[in-house]
């Protein structure tokens, strides 16, 4: 009854809806929002010589400051000047006839209502601001005075005190002790299914050896294996069991068909051995001993034919990924940098750690996709600003502009400093550190007086 009770008196709100398109921005449909999501929003292209507007993508947002209430309001984007967005925030207001310019962001007392004089405008904020008190202050007015209903929830506010503590209480200790037993019992191979698992368990961790730890990351260890039928050495990157997301997504990319490339790393199977709190997942792939570029460039001179051929090459893998087929979608890497490239043997470049890739099948939807992700040093500005488009092509620019900078450290050879390190006065900036010289300033790196490279 005492759920009733609050329900009554302060309802849930209902999810918002918003149109939403395809990641060729083909199809919309209006679909439910996630609770998280609290706005719509509105990407479209301007074209320069007739100013026409063009719809882009369209989807959920969770922005709610700047945003309008039935019209989708915009500012004149500070740095791409063909593209713009708008938000608002009631259901299906999202499209090309709600679109409306503003200089300054909204206020609750300054907004006009669409297509009325100032005078209607006023009209309607009054009105506006006489319904919200009526929606917020005025809770109790379903039934009954004020006065009664505020007498009521001060009654009952020492029961509802008290339920609250129970059920808390109660959910901590539940909480508490499903912990202690999964600590007690043994993790093995039956919590993590493998219904997708392209390899037998066990099929290679039984006869590759692990030699020698060549790195530690974020998401694990990369080891040299030794195949014990074939002496062949391979790269085994050791996932831990919690890191299982990370595991599943670069042995799917990796299992795509038609990716296969030279200028990709080469992927030989993944596997699954120990049990308990010893379970490790493997990603065994090709193993290339002159290692990253990052490494390697910084003890070794190259002439300018290899400088060429690296940065060719280097060019051929990110265009593969990012071109798609009836068979592979388009892949953004989001993720380039010196360490995630690969020397071979012939001087050539091989791109790997695909962990934070994103696949764009055609005319699905992009979904909820976090933006800011990668090495910060390496992230494009509208990526620090935090204001990138949710297109399939946005994806791939920022991939585009970090190659920029793995080609500024081929040609320095990455004796002096890592890209932005001279600019930010820092060897790990932090995020406003690179906001800072990137977005306000408008820094790049510079390149020195003189070129060191061999003859």
């Amino acid at each position: 009854l005492l759920l009733l009770l609050l329900n009554w008196l302060h309802p849930h709100p209902k999810a918002l809806k918003c149109y939403k398109t395809d990641s060729e921005a083909s199809n919309l449909t209006l679909e439910g929002c996630s609770p998280d999501k609290i706005s719509c929003v509105l990407h479209f292209r301007i074209d320069k010589s007739t100013g026409a507007r063009h719809r882009g993508l369209s989807n959920c947002w969770n922005l709610n400051d700047k945003c309008g209430i039935a019209d989708c309001l915009y500012t004149p984007h500070s740095r791409i000047e063909d593209h713009g967005s708008c938000c608002c925030r009631t259901d299906g207001c999202n499209l090309m006839e709600n679109l409306r310019l503003v200089t300054s962001p909204p206020t609750a007392t300054t907004m006009p209502s669409k297509g009325g004089s100032s005078q209607g405008n006023r009209n309607s904020t009054s009105k506006s601001s006489s319904n919200d008190s009526g929606s917020e202050g005025g809770l109790f007015a379903k039934g009954g005075s004020d006065q009664a209903a505020s007498v009521l929830l001060f009654s009952l506010a020492p029961v509802l005190a008290i339920c609250v503590t129970v059920v808390l209480g109660f959910f901590l200790y539940t909480r508490h002790r499903e912990r202690r037993k999964s600590r007690s019992e043994s993790v093995g191979l039956a919590s993590y299914p493998v219904d997708n698992h392209p390899f037998p368990v066990g099929h290679l961790s039984s006869h590759i050896r692990l030699k020698e730890r060549l790195a530690t990351g974020k998401f694990g260890c990369v080891y040299i294996g030794e195949d014990a039928e074939t002496d062949q050495r391979v790269a085994v990157k050791v996932f831990p069991p919690q890191e299982r997301g990370s595991w599943l997504v670069e042995q799917e990319l990796y299992s795509l068909p038609e990716m296969s490339h030279p200028n990709i790393l080469c992927f030989i199977g993944a596997d699954q051995c120990g049990q308990g709190p010893d379970l490790r997942l493997w990603l065994v792939t090709e193993y290339h001993p002159l290692g990253s570029a990052h490494d390697y460039l910084a003890g070794h001179t190259v002439s300018w034919i290899q400088l060429l051929d690296l940065a060719e090459s280097l060019s051929r893998g990110l265009a593969f990924l990012h071109e798609s087929s009836s068979e592979k979608p388009a892949i953004a890497h989001r993720d380039i940098k010196s360490r995630n490239v690969l020397i071979r043997s012939d001087l050539s470049c091989c791109i790997a750690d695909l962990g934070l890739a994103k696949k764009f099948f055609q005319g699905e939807s992009i979904g909820d996709v976090h933006p800011q992700v990668g090495t910060r040093r390496y992230m494009s500005p509208e990526v620090l600003e935090g204001a990138m488009s949710f297109y399939k092509d946005s994806f791939l620019r920022v991939d585009v502009y970090s190659l920029g900078l793995v080609l500024w450290e081929m040609l320095t050879r990455c004796t002096d400093a890592l890209p932005f390190e001279a600019e930010t006065g820092s060897s790990n900036p932090s995020l406003s550190q690179m906001q800072a010289a990137v977005v306000i300033e408008r820094r790049r790196p510079e390149f020195p007086a003189r070129v060191p490279v061999a003859s």
